[in-house]
């Protein structure tokens, strides 16, 4: 073979070689966007605010957007010019919450059938609408009976159109601020407006507040409503108890005569034992008072006589209510086992007042973790005693319960591998409490950053530099990226 073919065959496979590299680049690079278009669907799926934290790059792609904007409507504030302008993810953003109208392009806010779909969705997007349709009594009509605060951005001649003014009362009383004068005065209008709000009661004529039924139905609602009325209702002791029966709290804005009427005082703690406070303090001294009011308001119970902190009926029922009100209870009921278990499944953090020998008693310290309703605060094992946090059996069963209690386990149960993949699967991100130890363990992190991928900047150095942690953590939140590795939080396409 001549010198000539030789240098030809070279030639050949350099540029050959060349327009490999290139399409080879090429379809890594492209396979990398279509991971990444892939995974940037599934985050905003998981939770459409994955938007709001993301890259530019992220943001560009036009499928991604429109399902981001159908979960949440701050998204559409954050996205590029562009689909503030696309009709169809502006139409999607309004229909999840018409308050993202608020966000979209000038014309979009001329558009009937956008402007319609926002204020169905939330009446207050009139606010954004075009002036022409806070003159359009379709939409104000639909507006305010979506929310009548709407009435505040309409135009001056509907807050004189009667039928919006009641169609606003009716969803939200306090829309008689913005109705026009004339709607003050009208009987049926106020009545509509304090049924829902006895506070609007306040902008009424000064003739209905000597008007029984709309002075009563206020007062329903708002107790507090009474301090607007004719000076004869608050010394009307008939109808201040029919006020108080309603709302107790309406007691503090009658005539002071009736502090000191057991009756009136009485019908007022039944319904909300916070006004024990305003009370003639002869009452704190009355059992029958002090236990209707610490049903009521538990915290009542720190301002009766010392007498009652001694009394078992009373305690009991303060506890019920609200478990914390055992720190005002007599010293003989901190002791008591009944009580103090009664109390910590209200609250579990009332165990910090029972007797020190409780806080090494299993089942108590147990009903302060168990889940009794939303009105149970799970914070009690804090107080539990050094051998029962350290106990394996006891732990692992109370973090079936509730994952949390790991922050105050002993130093030996955080290194437990299993009950610390306990509590991060029972459903939180506790890795910040655990062992450095497993800070480490590539199976631990990746159960921890499924459930929360901020828990990404707890973990050790060299999982933030791994690809399938990083990825797993910013597919749970897209922020979580910034508490990867340089290398991967300048350029998290690597890993794609």
């Amino acid at each position: 073979m001549n010198n000539k073919c030789i240098f030809f065959v070279l030639v050949s496979l350099f540029y050959f070689s060349i327009f490999f590299v290139l399409v080879s680049l090429f379809h890594c690079s492209f396979s990398s966007e279509v991971k990444y278009r892939k995974l940037s669907s599934e985050t905003v799926k998981i939770n459409g605010n994955n938007l709001i934290h993301s890259s530019d790059k992220f943001k560009k792609y036009r499928e991604i957007v429109l399902s981001a904007v159908k979960r949440n409507r701050w998204v559409l504030e954050y996205v590029h010019e562009v689909f503030r302008k696309d009709r169809e993810i502006v139409m999607a953003a309004v229909k999840a919450n018409g308050y993202a109208l608020k966000y979209v392009d000038e014309e979009f806010r001329k558009d009937r059938e956008i402007v319609m779909a926002a204020v169905k969705s939330h009446g207050l997007a009139l606010e954004y609408a075009d002036e022409e349709f806070q003159k359009d009594r379709e939409f104000v009509l639909v507006a305010v009976k979506a929310n009548g605060y709407a009435l505040e951005y309409v135009d001056e001649e509907f807050r004189k159109d009667r039928e919006i003014v009641l169609a606003a009362v009716k969803t939200y009383g306090w829309a008689l601020k913005y109705a026009n004068e004339e709607f003050r005065k009208d009987r049926e209008i106020v009545l509509a407006a304090v049924k829902t709000y006895g506070w609007a009661l306040k902008y009424a004529n000064e003739e209905f507040l000597k008007d029984q039924e709309i002075v009563l139905a206020a007062v329903k609602t708002y107790g507090w409503a009474l301090q607007y009325v004719d000076e004869e209702f608050r010394k009307d002791r008939e109808f201040v108890l029919a006020a108080v029966k309603r709302d107790g709290r309406a007691l503090r804005y009658a005539d002071k005569e009736f502090r000191e009427d057991r009756e009136i005082v009485l019908a007022a703690v039944k319904t909300d034992g916070w006004e024990l406070r305003y009370v003639h303090k002869e009452f704190l001294k009355d059992r029958e008072i002090v236990l209707a009011a610490v049903k009521t308001y538990p915290y009542a119970f720190e301002y009766v006589h010392e007498e009652f902190r001694k009394d078992r009926e009373i305690v009991l029922a303060a506890v019920k209510s609200y478990g914390w009100t055992l720190e005002y209870a007599d010293e003989d009921f901190r002791k008591d086992r009944e009580i103090v278990l009664v109390a910590v499944k209200t609250n579990g953090g009332a165990l910090q007042y029972a007797h020190e020998d409780f806080r090494k008693d299993r089942e108590i310290v147990m009903a302060t973790i168990k889940r009794y309703g939303v009105k149970n605060s799970r914070d009690g094992f804090q107080y539990a005693s050094d051998k029962l946090k350290c106990d394996r059996e006891f732990v692992m069963e109370a973090i079936k319960q509730d994952g949390s209690i790991i922050q105050y386990i002993c130093k030996e149960l955080s290194r437990d591998k299993e009950i610390i993949l306990e509590a991060i699967n029972e459903g939180g991100g506790w890795i910040g409490y655990v062992d450095e130890s497993l800070r480490s363990d590539k199976e631990v992190v990746m159960a921890s950053v499924r459930q929360d991928g901020w828990t990404l900047k707890n973990v050790s150095y060299d999982l933030r530099c791994d690809c399938d942690i990083v990825l797993e953590a910013y597919k749970n939140r897209i922020d979580s990226l910034k508490f990867a590795c340089t290398m991967l939080r300048l350029d998290i396409w690597i890993c794609m």
